[in-house]
């Protein structure tokens, strides 16, 4: 069996339906301002509010409180959440606290992409926990890139254009499958990490994924893989290890690994 499959317990599944509602939080009053599962329609308002993000539709979690920490976790120290984001239990439900205000816009809604995944996804969240467990020296953002690709199907509560189904709602790439390209795998981490890019910080308009999109369109570097499984081989460590945004660099380290 490769490292990388993880068998699923029987309880461990994906919600039939959205399971979270966001409150917004505004000079310590709380409303039901935009208590809803998507903000894409509201970006330019997310940077005025801290979110307390809890289920809807239960009154009980399906990830295990301890995958809910661990993952927000990696998600808060990838960038993908904002630095403040406190995760918390209230009885058997996973919440988390989404400090906003001030915070650049699209790192707030990743995390709120992030909090939907624990809660609606669970199955996905408890491989990546899993895969960090059996194999820490592995990449967070290749795990990341494998699983979103694995498991994502709606598009429209997604910042990184990776699903499992072909071409992306965001990316017009509807002849190729940003799942099988490195590429859109790594541009979360130059997208978010503020010693690479800085993107997350001075693109301050437009929809998150449509961002992300337009970037990796203007880069316009195809690092194909013939399988999704493929994804998780160990030769590719070294390019998701990269801490450069060189074209030419990254280039060169795939057309070696390849």
């Amino acid at each position: 069996m490769s490292w990388h499959k993880v068998n699923l317990p029987k309880n461990i599944v994906a919600r039939p339906v959205d399971n979270v509602s966001y409150y917004a939080i505004k000079d310590k009053t709380k409303t039901s301002h935009m208590a809803a599962a998507c903000y894409a329609s509201h970006m330019g308002s997310l940077s005025s509010y801290t979110f307390d993000c809890v289920p809807c539709n239960a009154d009980v979690s399906i990830l295990p409180n301890e995958d809910f920490f661990l993952w927000m976790k990696y998600c808060t120290a990838c960038g993908f959440a904002p630095s403040g984001t406190i995760p918390y239990t209230k009885g058997k439900m996973n919440c988390c606290l989404i400090h906003g205000a001030g915070e650049n816009r699209h790192r707030i809604y990743a995390g709120l992409c992030c909090y939907r995944w624990a809660e609606s996804l669970a199955p996905m969240v408890y491989e990546v926990c899993r895969l960090i467990e059996k194999r820490p020296d592995v990449n967070f953002y290749r795990i990341f890139h494998y699983l979103t690709g694995k498991y994502i199907s709606n598009m429209g509560h997604n910042f990184t254009c990776v699903s499992n189904v072909a071409g992306s709602l965001y990316s017009g790439h509807y002849n190729q499958q940003p799942r099988l390209n490195h590429i859109w795998g790594l541009w979360p981490k130059f997208f978010f990490s503020p010693g690479i890019n800085l993107s997350a910080e001075t693109k301050v308009t437009g929809y998150t994924q449509s961002v992300i999109a337009g970037e990796i369109q203007n880069f316009n570097l195809n690092l194909l893989v013939k399988d999704h499984e493929d994804l998780m081989d160990d030769k590719w460590e070294e390019l998701y290890n990269l801490e450069t945004i060189d074209k030419k660099k990254i280039k060169a380290v795939y057309d070696r690994l390849k």
